[in-house]
């Protein structure tokens, strides 16, 4: 009888263990992997949307853009159905011609220490190319 409750008690532990795991997995995930390219001296827009943990701190989302007053600008969005922060929108004038380096970081909850990393280049082109 002692061993039919034991077998019963290891297979609820692992349940619960495994079930743990798969709740306190985070993966974010981006809506795209690559920058569509700009424009020089054109107007430029990109959405991207961040999902893989609730991003309710205006920390949650921050960004590095290289070089410094390039003509991009980013700003953080916020999702209509609720007061978490979605993603950002990246827009600007380019006044810069070459290759803008946007790294997007940050963390999402839960569990903590469920973070985000991510590089993507911006290729300024002429507009006499495209």
């Amino acid at each position: 009888m002692l061993k039919k409750y034991y077998k019963f008690i290891l297979l609820c532990a692992f349940l619960f263990i495994s079930g743990c795991f798969q709740v306190l997995s985070c993966e974010s995930k981006f809506s795209i992997n690559e920058l569509p390219d700009a424009i020089f001296n054109k107007p430029y827009y990109q959405k991207i949307e961040i999902s893989g943990g609730a991003m309710a701190s205006e920390n949650s989302i921050n960004w590095e853009i290289t070089p410094e007053n390039s003509g991009i600008n980013i700003k953080k969005t916020i999702d209509k159905n609720s007061t978490l922060y979605s993603g950002v929108e990246i827009s600007g004038i380019p006044i810069y011609q070459g290759d803008i380096k946007i790294r997007l970081y940050g963390y999402g909850s839960p569990p903590s220490g469920c973070t985000f990393d991510k590089i993507m280049i911006l290729k300024i082109i002429s507009s006499s190319i495209k």
